[in-house]
């Protein structure tokens, strides 16, 4: 289950922790089955459908399964279903990571996504995993309510969002206009850049805007999920659309 190989041979994704499972089910994930640790069957039966499969595992056998450093007892397989890059293409607001490499801002990024009213999250050529273990984790389930794409190439994504519409935005720190001058359009794709190299080339090449965010000395950058979220908000703020 660890290996990423096997889960996308078995179209499977490995949900790690009770909050992240109620979070899928609540969403609509697809679960096939669902191990808990010996003992603990009934602490999570509220996490059980009525068609679901279930089954106890012992203790040490469910701690090499579980990817957490701290089992929580109850992790689940579910369904993997990657959306069209041209069905993802219609919602009003998409984020793209282009080689964000951290498991944990993956998440992160999808999580605040969700909160924001995003309706899909698509994951570029050397980007972590949007569905590994940890990713879905960090988001604590709520890639579940979002349309996702992974491996897809950053030009095409590009290219399709503008076809119908979108307005593509990049964070820069040269960026001409700050965040909170940054005007909502109906339809918007924000591009994020890698942790150590920022957004690629191509990427600003494409967007219609650069936006930065301002900061105090001595700071000279934030974490990609911290400037996601004050951008993705800006974006979400005038619109109610999804």
């Amino acid at each position: 289950m660890r290996d990423r190989k096997y889960r996308d041979a078995e179209g499977a994704i490995v949900i790690d922790g009770p909050r992240s499972l109620a979070t899928a089910v609540q969403c609509g994930a697809e679960i096939e089955e669902i191990f808990v640790r010996e003992n603990e069957y009934e602490k999570f039966s509220h996490l059980y459908g009525l068609e679901t499969k279930v089954s106890e595992v012992d203790i040490r056998s469910f701690d090499l399964l579980a990817d957490s450093a701290t089992p929580q007892g109850v992790l689940a397989i579910a369904r993997l279903v990657d959306a069209d890059i041209s069905s993802l293409a219609q919602e009003h607001r998409v984020v793209v990571m282009d080689a964000i490499q951290d498991p944990g801002n993956v998440g992160a990024i999808i999580r605040t996504a969700a909160a924001a009213g995003f309706g899909a999250v698509v994951g570029c050529l050397g980007t972590a995993d949007l569905w590994s273990p940890r990713s879905v984790r960090a988001s604590a389930g709520t890639i579940f309510s979002l349309n996702v794409h992974r491996q897809a190439d950053l030009v095409e994504v590009l290219e399709s969002v503008a076809e119908t519409g979108h307005t593509r935005v990049v964070t820069l720190a040269s960026g001409t206009t700050t965040f909170d001058q940054m005007k909502a359009d109906e339809r918007m794709t924000l591009i994020l850049g890698s942790e150590a190299h920022g957004v690629s080339d191509e990427a600003v090449e494409r967007s219609e805007l650069k936006v930065a965010v301002p900061m105090a000395y001595p700071v000279e950058s934030l974490n990609v999920s911290v400037t996601a979220g004050i951008v993705m908000y800006q974006m979400s703020g005038s619109f109610n659309g999804r």
